[in-house]
């Protein structure tokens, strides 16, 4: 269980970091 919560937070992580690499380094 734990190996699935630490995958969440990494494809969250991933997401969050694709999002504000759209919006361009401010």
């Amino acid at each position: 269980m734990g190996r699935l919560v630490r995958l969440a937070q990494g494809y969250e992580l991933k997401q969050k970091a694709l999002i504000s690499f759209e919006r361009g380094p401010d």
